[in-house]
């Protein structure tokens, strides 16, 4: 489980997990979610964390499950690629608006200044490196930008000794293709990607949830009776 704990303000602390947890869910007031184009979330997990679609430490389909678990429940959901575009100072504005808290620059500074103490990690490391057959700090790189497995697209065959990402990507675009043109990460009208397969395979509230949430929902399953909003 990746947890980090800490309190924003007087008023506001933060529980950072992946998995879905009911025991956390009961315990707090508000559920904020950020999804981002899951081919992208393979190379960074294969390339951070050894994991791959459907094995390793943190597998994307595992935790695409436990993202979608979290869906009926949150107050916010947006795109990691959105989030990127507008820049860290609009999204905190967003969030301290929805909180009802001032959106000055005091308050803006000492945010940014608590996010970063509880999510700052070390750059890799020369063991790093020697895991994942990358210098230090390109892994970083690589996998933080946007549409990285496209950008990269010619070298992701190299990229894992545990995954065949190339052949990975092509089946996240087979099994998720509508929810991939729902969320705006592909044009529809392309056959490559109108299979569901993957995705399918979900409960049917938690497909359902997944497939009525566009990428510009703000508060899409805020909507919903069982949201964690403060």
């Amino acid at each position: 489980m990746d947890e980090v704990q800490g309190c924003l303000t007087r008023q506001y602390c933060v529980v950072k997990v992946h998995e879905f947890m009911p025991d956390v869910l009961a315990r707090v007031h508000g559920v904020f979610l950020t999804h981002r184009d899951p081919r992208d979330v393979l190379l960074s997990s294969a390339q951070k964390i050894s994991s791959c679609l459907a094995y390793g430490t943190q597998p994307l389909l595992s935790a695409f499950t436990h993202y979608a678990s979290w869906l009926p429940y949150a107050c916010f959901d947006r795109r990691y690629e959105t989030l990127i575009a507008e820049g860290v100072p609009v999204t905190l504005r967003r969030h301290l608006r929805h909180l009802g808290l001032p959106a000055n620059l005091t308050t803006l500074s000492e945010l940014t200044r608590r996010l970063h103490e509880l999510t700052h990690k070390p750059k890799p490391t020369d063991a790093d490196a020697a895991k994942t057959g990358m210098m230090p700090g390109h892994v970083t790189f690589v996998t933080t930008d946007p549409r990285a497995f496209d950008v990269f697209s010619d070298k992701i065959a190299s990229l894992s000794s545990w995954c065949d990402l190339t052949r990975e990507v092509a089946l996240i675009e087979q099994g998720w293709g509508r929810w991939l043109v729902r969320q705006g990460y592909e044009k529809p009208g392309d056959r490559r990607f109108a299979s569901n397969a993957m995705l399918d395979a979900l409960p049917a509230p938690l497909y359902h949830t997944l497939m009525n949430t566009r990428p510009q929902d703000w508060n899409a399953s805020g909507r919903d009776a069982g949201a964690r909003c403060p």
